[in-house]
């Protein structure tokens, strides 16, 4: 692979609902979570993991009518000093990192908003060690507890039993939206199953 070209990854994008208090809570449309995450100020969009040994940062993120472009990057203080070597000349420099500083690496992300509320949305995101799509879901996760934070209200529904509170209103309860990701198929995947060409699989966590 040409030091220009990237390999991509093709995702369906829903919204899922729990609640605590109430067994089907209706999920809302991956265009209302965007639009919910987007409350969150792009400088709060920066999460620690590995007890502050890695953060998770959204460094982009541009809405262009039904295309989101994002761009998020993982800054990671436990990755070794990246060296560099003439080995010919037995020539080898390291670069080193200042106290606070993390080697930092990042991932390209489109998402493409369905018309229809109910359909989820496409997703396409560049390869990267280290930087899947299951950091990806669980930051936006976290985007969308802030989100809940901020406007509180947008993560209540109305009982549908049509109950009211001591005052006379309708009673409300919590949810929480996930986001979850469902990858497609490649062809040649598919090619070679149809066929029988594949003999075995390894899987590896």
């Amino acid at each position: 692979m040409k030091k220009t070209e990237r390999m991509v990854f093709y995702y369906d994008l829903s919204i899922s609902a729990e609640s605590r208090t109430f067994a089907a809570p209706k999920p809302i449309s991956v265009r209302r979570a965007f639009e919910l995450m987007d409350m969150v100020p792009l400088e709060q969009r920066i999460k620690q993991y590995s007890k502050g040994r890695e953060e998770l940062y959204v460094s982009g993120w541009k809405k262009d009518g039904d295309v989101i472009s994002i761009l998020i990057n993982k800054s990671d203080k436990g990755i070794s000093d990246p060296v560099f070597t003439i080995p010919k000349e037995k020539k080898r420099r390291t670069a080193q990192k200042q106290e606070k500083e993390g080697q930092d690496f990042s991932v390209h992300l489109i998402v493409k908003l369905s018309e229809d509320s109910l359909q989820p949305a496409l997703v396409l995101i560049e390869y990267c060690t280290g930087l899947g799509i299951f950091v990806v879901q669980k930051l936006f996760n976290q985007i969308l507890a802030d989100a809940k934070k901020l406007s509180p209200s947008d993560f209540e529904q109305t009982h549908p039993d049509g109950s009211v509170d001591e005052n006379g209103k309708p009673k409300k309860y919590n949810v929480v939206f996930k986001s979850e990701f469902e990858g497609h198929v490649s062809d040649d995947l598919k090619s070679d199953i149809d066929n029988g060409k594949i003999q075995s699989i390894e899987l590896t966590t």
